[in-house]
């Protein structure tokens, strides 16, 4: 069995779309990797308001901003790649959020997803719609 580790722009969406989307592909933990984990835009997505609801759905929430965010000065980088690595490992289903819906527009595709390749970890994108998925296979 192939190690993955899935990610997810959340947009201008509601939690609850999110929340399900992570639902449908039986995620255990939702890993935060915005630098900041706030945005007066999408406040249901401030994470003291959206940590707790994740977890009420049974998805453990994790904000590692500090550590693999987009705005570099990350501590404890490499280490934090590996535990993700050997969360897969364990049978954990890990989705990488930050804020962007386009991977090609977010670190997570540009930054995180070459290191967990290296790795040995296949990375799959959630798309919140078709239009978003047709935009990423040009």
């Amino acid at each position: 069995m192939k190690n993955v580790i899935f990610t997810i722009g959340h947009s201008n969406k509601t939690s609850k779309e999110i929340i399900e989307k992570l639902k449908e592909q039986n995620i255990t933990d939702l890993i935060d990797v915005r630098s900041v984990p706030f945005s007066k835009w999408t406040p249901q997505f401030n994470q003291p308001l959206f940590g707790p609801e994740v977890r009420s759905n049974g998805i453990n929430y994790n904000w590692r901003g500090k550590n693999l965010g987009g705005f570099g000065g990350n501590v404890d980088y490499e280490l934090t790649l590996d535990t993700l690595v050997y969360g897969t490992e364990r049978k954990r289903i890990i989705c990488l959020m930050c804020s962007e819906a386009n991977p090609l527009d977010c670190h997570r595709h540009q930054l995180l997803e070459p290191e967990l390749v290296k790795r040995g970890v296949e990375v799959e994108h959630i798309f919140l719609d078709e239009r978003g998925k047709e935009k990423w296979n040009k």
